[in-house]
């Protein structure tokens, strides 16, 4: 429902039909099914090359992977929200990690690895400190939960929606830009204890996804290392791993132009699953957020080019105080542009206001 209408989008607007309404049970049990189908598919794709390469067939995989959230959807915004981003995930998986030599309870467990961001690596911890790891973990996403109720929260107006009244660049508008960013940030900690009560008690271990966002140095330094690096291991194996494979090269000049052509494709591909999401819930199509991440995918690609010699180093000090100064402006400057068709929406408004 489009009650924040006269805000309209800065880029496009359109409207798609109704979706088909699901139950929940229902559209469960289908991507169940869709899943395993896609198993059968990557396991037989050397009998089906007559009619499609293997390539292709995986790419075919992932568009009804992304169109089936378009088609279908439940009455219940968190499970609407919750079935678009599996499609995405398992979708990239498929094409680009999928191998037709897995057996099916192999290719569980990867997809369960790759999609829980377990930390496989070599660890010399007992279990005993694995499981105060994950103690600590769920400490830390309670006090992000804490923060955001008991001060982020009195910062912002009671109908976050207020922002798109305001002018783009005004102090207010700026102000509640930022915040807004640091409260999204906080409201992920619930994944922190649900994480870390599994550690505590399984002994998984599992990454963090985040890395003191907030502290970031440069836009580079915020996407590659510190924000969300569950999407960030995930695009190093599907999108820079991949394309390396495909194109070795002993000319620097031609690795670097590799690794910022694969950069711009990874905030592409960012950008229009994000507008994917907004898309799937709803019916609206504005492209907002694939131009937020094009903006930062030039500016970290500038980054890459010109930040050579003594300035490629991570500032120290008061330099890395001062570049984190330029490195929050900027975001706070662009970020409209993502939380616009967010705000603009009363679905995502209602699931805020459930944390």
């Amino acid at each position: 429902m489009k009650e924040n209408a006269p805000y309209g989008s800065y880029v496009v607007d359109f409207s798609l039909p109704p979706a088909i309404i699901v139950s929940p049970i229902y559209l469960t049990v289908g991507y169940i099914l869709t899943f395993i189908l896609d198993y059968f598919l990557i396991k037989n794709d050397t009998k089906l090359a007559s009619i499609i390469s293997p390539s292709k067939l995986r790419y075919s995989i992932g568009i009804y992977h992304f169109i089936l959230p378009i088609i279908f959807a439940s009455k219940y915004d968190f499970a609407n929200i919750s079935f678009m981003l599996h499609p995405w995930s398992t979708a990239a998986q498929i094409v680009f990690l999928a191998k037709s030599d897995l057996v099916f309870k192999d290719w569980i467990m990867m997809f369960w690895k790759i999609a829980s961001f377990q930390d496989d690596s070599p660890t010399t911890a007992t279990s005993n400190e694995i499981r105060l790891q994950g103690l600590k973990k769920s400490m830390r996403g309670l006090l992000k939960i804490g923060f955001m109720k008991f001060f982020l929260d009195g910062l912002l107006p009671p109908d976050l929606s207020d922002l798109l009244a305001l002018p783009f660049y005004s102090p207010q508008a700026l102000f509640i830009t930022y915040v807004l960013a640091v409260r999204i940030y906080c409201m992920v900690g619930i994944t922190d204890v649900i994480m870390g009560i599994v550690q505590s008690i399984f002994l998984i271990r599992f990454g963090d996804l985040f890395d003191k966002p907030f502290l970031a140095s440069s836009p580079k330094d915020f996407w590659n290392k510190r924000w969300n690096r569950f999407v960030s291991h995930l695009f190093q194996q599907f999108i820079f791993i991949k394309m390396n494979e495909r194109k070795k090269t002993k000319v620097e000049d031609n690795k670097n132009f590799s690794r910022i052509k694969s950069g711009l494709l990874v905030f592409f591909i960012s950008g229009m699953f994000h507008d994917f999401m907004i898309t799937a819930a709803t019916r609206t199509v504005t492209f907002e957020l694939t131009v937020f991440f094009l903006i930062h995918g030039v500016v970290v690609a500038l980054e890459v080019i010109y930040r050579k010699g003594k300035f490629k180093n991570d500032p120290t000090g008061l330099n890395h105080v001062f570049c984190n100064l330029l490195t929050v402006l900027f975001f706070t400057l662009t970020g409209r542009l993502f939380l616009n068709p967010i705000l603009r929406h009363q679905v995502f408004l209602r699931i805020a206001q459930q944390f």
